[in-house]
């Protein structure tokens, strides 16, 4: 049987991501960690996490890890249904998500579960289509995702699509466009991502054209910060409906194929828990009709 403890202080060691930072947190010095790792180790007989900073786990840790969230998550419910949750340090909430679904719905939908439980949120950003990987390593207990097929040990829900239009500012579409959204022009004009991982405009030139396009690209690694740059003329971008509506009234922003939207399905998936915040959690996350 596994130590609780142990596996309380790997958990730690992965999310802040040293030995040293680990021990600051437990209370605790460096060495009482290490040994607690070992201990640990000893226990499965295999080693669990890469000495180096950042700490990373082993395959053989990524069961372990997913092990400790789901310990960790059933002593809060315990201790919350034993009255006692006030009188110990608050638990994190590890989720996994996209920059465009916090920027456009995320927090208010969560806001009122977190502050119900007094639970510390611990947000960890991946691309739509990359935040299962946290979930099934165990560094997230629950993710926002565009898979449809549940992960290993998660249940998962269909909370709704966000949409997403084409848009740069009137001065680059009179330079890039004026002709229209055509294949010619979008081999010229530049587009921008979120980073390597964004394939939104691509999958628009697809779902138009019924071919991948060759395009210029500038990566800017946040979703309002893409838009922004949009905005100034840097390119064109798919920007979220919710997150360009204000730009596009104001014409700030033009929609360069306004009968064409890309809409991507979301989902949530989270450990199979039987626990209060699992709960509320899974019942609250929902996408408003107009994000």
């Amino acid at each position: 049987m596994l130590d609780t403890r142990d596996l309380m202080t790997f958990l730690a060691v992965i999310e802040e991501e040293s030995f040293e930072a680990a021990a600051k947190v437990l209370h605790v010095t460096p060495g009482a960690v290490s040994h607690r790792i070992k201990q640990l180790e000893e226990s499965v007989g295999t080693l669990l996490v890469k000495r180096m900073l950042p700490t990373q786990v082993t395959p053989a840790g990524e069961v372990v890890l997913r092990l400790a969230q789901q310990v960790r998550m059933l002593q809060m419910d315990t201790r919350q249904e034993l009255s006692e949750a006030n009188n110990t340090v608050n638990t994190r909430l590890t989720i996994a998500l996209n920059d465009d679904s916090l920027s456009a719905w995320f927090l208010p939908a969560i806001l009122p579960v977190i502050k119900a439980h007094d639970v510390s949120l611990d947000l960890r950003m991946g691309d739509h289509e990359h935040t299962n990987q946290l979930l099934r390593d165990g560094t997230a207990i629950a993710a926002i995702t565009t898979d449809p097929k549940p992960v290993r040990g998660c249940e998962i829900k269909a909370i709704g699509a966000m949409r997403y239009k084409a848009v740069a500012s009137r001065g680059f579409q009179q330079e890039y466009f004026a002709e229209g959204f055509t294949r010619q022009a979008l081999e010229r004009a530049p587009t921008i991502l979120f980073d390597r991982q964004d394939t939104m405009s691509e999958r628009f030139c697809q779902q138009l054209f019924g071919q991948s396009m060759q395009m210029p690209v500038h990566y800017i690694p946040s979703s309002r910060g893409l838009i922004e740059a949009a905005m100034m003329g840097l390119g064109w971008c798919m920007g979220p409906e919710k997150l360009i509506r204000e730009a596009c009234e104001s014409g700030h922003l033009i929609e360069l194929a306004p009968e064409h939207t890309l809409d991507i399905q979301l989902f949530w998936q989270a450990f199979k828990l039987n626990t209060q915040l699992l709960k509320e959690l899974t019942k609250s996350i929902t996408i408003p009709i107009d994000a």
